[in-house]
């Protein structure tokens, strides 16, 4: 059986009201730092569609790796409803950008971020 993710996003003007909030009511686990590189096919440039909608990504999270496809789905309005998503572990992620390279999947970015849990 698949595994169903939620994730909600909003945008916030004044983060502090709610840090304070989580400070209080939530504890702390850990800080995660992840590690994206997104790569293209030559043939399909997914940025040409704004927003993004489709990308696939390589991550390093504390020596673990994934390769990651994702292509979201647009309502009526334009926005994304829900997505097609693929994920698996990887063993060994140099040979992972190897395999990109030679089936002409480009990089395009690398996003190194942190993540409070």
């Amino acid at each position: 059986m698949d595994n169903i993710e939620i994730e909600i996003q909003v945008k916030i003007e004044n983060n502090k009201p709610l840090l304070e909030f989580l400070e209080k009511n939530a504890e702390f686990k850990a800080e995660k730092n992840q590690i994206d590189e997104y790569f293209f096919p030559a043939h399909r440039n997914f940025l040409k569609t704004r927003p993004v909608n489709e990308w696939l990504r390589l991550r390093s999270a504390d020596g673990i790796y994934s390769i990651n496809y994702k292509n979201w789905h647009s309502g009526e309005n334009g926005k994304g409803n829900y997505c097609d998503e693929y994920e698996t572990k990887v063993e060994d992620s140099d040979k992972a950008k190897k395999i990109f390279n030679a089936i002409n999947f480009k990089s395009i970015v690398t996003v190194n971020k942190m993540r409070k849990i």
